[in-house]
Formats: C-alpha cells, structure tokens, sequence
C-alpha cells in the first residue's frame, strides 16, 4: 500500500509541473511531496482556519495537496468577477468527492458537474426560485417567522437552535409541504442526520479517498 501511495504522490507531482508556468496565486510554502496537506483544515470550522490563511495571503490564495492545486477565494468581488462574469470558465465544478458518491449522492445537484441533468435541474430551480415566483412564499415564511420569534422571546438561550429550526421548517415545507411539529419531529432528525453524513464526506482532507481516489478499489472492510 506504501507503494501504490507513493507512486500515486510521485505522479500527481509530476503532473503538475507539465501545467502551466504561469504563477499560481501565493499560498503558505508546503512540505515535500504532502504539500499543503497539514494546513488543510478537515473540521466544521474550516472557514475560519481559510479566513486566517486569508489575512495572510490574501482574497484569493493556493494550496497544493498532494500535487492537486486548490484555489481558495474569499473576496465577493473576486468570486462574482470569475463565476458570473466569466462563467463559462470557471462555473464548471469538479468530479464530486469520491466518498461523496459512494454515499450515495452522485444526484446532488449543488455539485454536480455542468451537463444535461444540471441544466435540466438548474431550469426547475430557476422557474420556482425567480423574483416572481418566491411571492408565493411569503405566508409560509411569515407563519415560521412569528414562530422563530416566539421561540426566541420564550428561550433565548437557544438562538442557535431556534435559527436552524427555522431554517430547516421553513425548507421542508416550501420543498415538500411537510410541516415540522416541533425540535424532537423525527424529520428534524432526518435532516440533522444527512447533514452530519454530508459533512463527514466533503470536507476537504475529511475522508482519505477524496484525497487518494485509488482508495475506493480496496475492500470496504477495511479499518479508515
């Protein structure tokens, strides 16, 4: 396994230096053939670990990992210049995480990579997401809005809580007309679930496979 790990390492290096020459945007220096795979934060609060890193380098900097560039942007400006201006570059996303198809979520729109099930997705999300068509959701917001308030006049303590209740109530109606009776509904459990099983799959250095995808042809029961 050393071996294949290495010889995976070696060629992802090499690979990147038949790229461009063209300077990349700075980034903290890495280490010999991990790169920047220390510095890669793998947790829930992994934006505050690249907000640091961008007081030090800047709205738009690199990280090498294991060979493979990753460029983070931080500036609104930055990222509105290249995604919508110029989308036809850079709105394209890259191969969905392996552990996160594995799990099960190869359909998920939000990563899916540009072709006709994203077009065809992205033109129902935009007929029911337009100005013109979120009016209709006006009562049901302001039905889960005056419950938020309640909740928060009578346990403000829970902020937290009652914000993430709001917003998950408030989606499953409007997406699938269910109503959320309560903190303990079992829909909320559903929801808290996926998230968890979500997190644990995308996160960047989270799950070994999405870093070394040659990981996924060996038995699953295998520890990590």
């Amino acid at each position: 396994l050393v071996v294949v790990i290495c010889a995976y390492v070696l060629n992802a290096v090499h690979v990147r230096r038949k790229r461009s020459r063209l300077p990349y945007p700075p980034g903290p220096r890495g280490l010999p053939l991990i790169g920047n795979l220390l510095d890669l934060p793998s947790d829930k609060g992994s934006w505050l670990a690249y907000t640091e890193l961008g007081k030090k380098y800047g709205d738009i900097f690199s990280l090498n990992i294991l060979g493979q560039l990753i460029i983070v942007v931080q500036s609104p400006k930055i990222a509105y210049d290249l995604l919508e201006k110029r989308s036809n570059i850079y709105s394209d996303r890259i191969p969905s995480p392996t552990s996160f198809n594995r799990a099960g979520w190869h359909w998920y729109l939000a990563i899916a990579g540009v072709g006709a099930p994203w077009r065809i997705g992205r033109r129902i999300l935009d007929r029911s997401m337009r100005p013109s068509a979120i009016v209709n959701y006006r009562p049901a917001q302001i039905m889960k809005v005056h419950a938020f308030l309640n909740h928060l006049l009578h346990d403000p303590e829970n902020f937290a809580d009652h914000i993430e209740y709001l917003q998950d109530s408030l989606i499953m109606n409007l997406g699938y007309g269910i109503y959320i009776k309560g903190h303990d509904d079992e829909y909320l459990a559903g929801i808290k679930r996926t998230e968890h099983m979500m997190e644990a799959t995308t996160l960047p250095g989270s799950v070994a496979v999405n870093l070394l995808p040659f990981l996924r042809y060996l038995p699953e029961w295998l520890s990590g």
